[in-house]
């Protein structure tokens, strides 16, 4: 019996019928983006009667957010801004629009400056492999893709009503699972959080790549570089 191909990544790729990703963090270098955002939102504060106000609703909003997926709360898309409105005062549609403009629509101009060298490559790597791709976010990712300039076959995040749940949970990851037509345990989960990319993988069953800095020694099941991933898959399994 012929023994698996296992690479420098810990990935036998014969065993993967479809790889999906996280995005913040996994796709591009959000922490390296937060300078510029808070930039922005300083230059906002200072020169807008409202900035004070709109950069208080986006903190609490954010901590409402860790807390309801701590709780692995339910019905995300709804309560992330009906329990913001009651924190800070201000009406759920208020909420909504702060949050469309700061959290979802702000960053979008600079996203692709940050992103990771290698995500086309290795994207179109896969396709060429016949391995199905999708993507979970916990924000909402399509306008994110787009400003890559990346496609895959599904993407879904948090805020869908059959899905609203926050990762740890695996709810996100199971249902793009079952969109692509794929068992978890034929499903590769990348991302950049283990604490709750990789909680969420194992809890569904799947087998979970993170990608880690560069600070960082390579370790198994662990990447720096897409384009390496590009490589070694390559090696591994022929195009078709």
């Amino acid at each position: 019996m012929t023994p698996p191909a296992i690479h420098a990544s810990g990935v036998d790729w014969n065993q993967v019928d479809a790889v999906i990703f996280d995005v913040d963090g996994t796709l591009f270098d959000h922490l390296a983006m937060r300078p510029s955002m808070a930039a922005a939102l300083l230059r906002h504060v200072l020169t807008e009667r409202r900035g004070w106000h709109d950069l208080f609703v986006i903190l609490v909003f954010r901590r409402i957010r860790a807390r309801l997926a701590i709780v692995e709360a339910a019905d995300i898309g709804r309560q992330e801004f009906e329990v913001t409105s009651k924190s800070t005062g201000a009406s759920v549609a208020e909420v909504k629009e702060i949050v469309a403009r700061w959290v979802y629509q702000e960053p979008l101009s600079i996203i692709q400056r940050h992103a990771f060298s290698g995500t086309r490559e290795f994207l179109a790597a896969l396709k060429q492999c016949g391995i199905r791709t999708g993507v979970f976010s916990d924000y909402p990712a399509e306008d994110k893709l787009t400003a890559l300039g990346l496609a895959v076959d599904i993407v879904r995040d948090a805020t869908a009503a059959d899905i609203g749940r926050l990762k740890p949970n695996p709810a996100g990851f199971l249902k793009v699972a079952e969109l692509l037509g794929i068992s978890p345990s034929r499903c590769l989960i990348v991302g950049d959080r283990d604490d709750r990319d990789g909680v969420a993988a194992r809890r569904g069953g799947f087998a979970f790549l993170r990608r880690a800095s560069g600070r960082q020694g390579p370790r198994r099941y662990q990447f720096h570089c897409y384009h390496d991933l590009a490589s070694e898959l390559q090696q591994a399994r022929p195009a078709k």
